[in-house]
């Protein structure tokens, strides 16, 4: 990471940039959902890209690209400096950065296992258990189930002309449904079946007209009574 990193920080000062860095980053996702007992789908994906940012006689700039290689980032600075120069037409405030000492430093999520380290069956077979236990609520019951997991991997490197580089690896789940939260808390249960509570919680839930998508909902009846609102065409008349 630091022979790329240098390309980019020895292009910028070479060419007049009183500040540079660069970020290089790696995302993984995966995202996984079942419905009762099948699955429904399971994605992962993987994106990797760079960017740099230039100050050059007080004004930004900044250029970016999904192609990490050598001849890349000196092309993508080179592009930074570009933009910084012609952005000077409208900078009305020289930019000058406070500054700083350099900082050599690395942060990690602290989790106790690397999502990507549990095999995808056991996510799968919880998933399909918890669906299970949530299907066998008496009453009326769920029309449906449906349970899912979320997870995202960060791994960012940062340096800059400063001297500054830092590392991070990150790890956080997805946005999920109030259903999908009730399923969350269940997988933090050390026991091997999902308890009635959880299990009625799951089901006021689903009952809940919140939880269902507008395009599930029927439509409103309108009443006989109701007089229609007139149209644009008939307004404008």
């Amino acid at each position: 990471m630091k022979e790329l990193a240098d390309v980019a920080l020895n292009a910028a000062k070479m060419k007049g940039a009183t500040y540079a860095d660069i970020r290089i980053n790696r995302y993984y996702n995966q995202f996984i959902s079942t419905r009762e007992k099948r699955v429904t789908g399971i994605t992962n994906t993987e994106s990797y890209g760079f960017g740099v940012r230039v100050i050059v006689d007080g004004v930004w700039g900044f250029a970016a690209s999904h192609d990490v290689t050598k001849e890349e980032i000196a092309r993508i600075t080179d592009a930074a400096i570009a933009i910084a120069r012609a952005n000077k037409i409208i900078q009305r405030t020289r930019v000058e950065l406070v500054p700083v000492k350099a900082y050599t430093d690395t942060w990690k999520t602290p989790i106790k296992k690397d999502p990507w380290d549990v095999p995808l069956s056991s996510k799968v077979d919880l998933l399909l258990k918890i669906n299970e236990e949530a299907g066998k609520v008496k009453g009326p019951g769920p029309l449906f189930v449906n349970s899912s997991m979320f997870f995202r991997k960060e791994s960012k490197y940062f340096a800059s002309t400063d001297g500054s580089i830092l590392t991070s690896l990150s790890f956080r789940p997805g946005r999920t449904s109030p259903l999908h939260r009730w399923i969350r808390r269940a997988e933090s249960s050390n026991s091997d079946r999902v308890s009635p509570r959880r299990q009625e919680k799951a089901t006021s839930i689903l009952k809940s007209i919140r939880c269902w998508p507008k395009r599930l909902l029927p439509p409103k009846r309108r009443s006989k009574n109701t007089p229609q609102r007139p149209s644009n065409r008939a307004r404008k008349i």
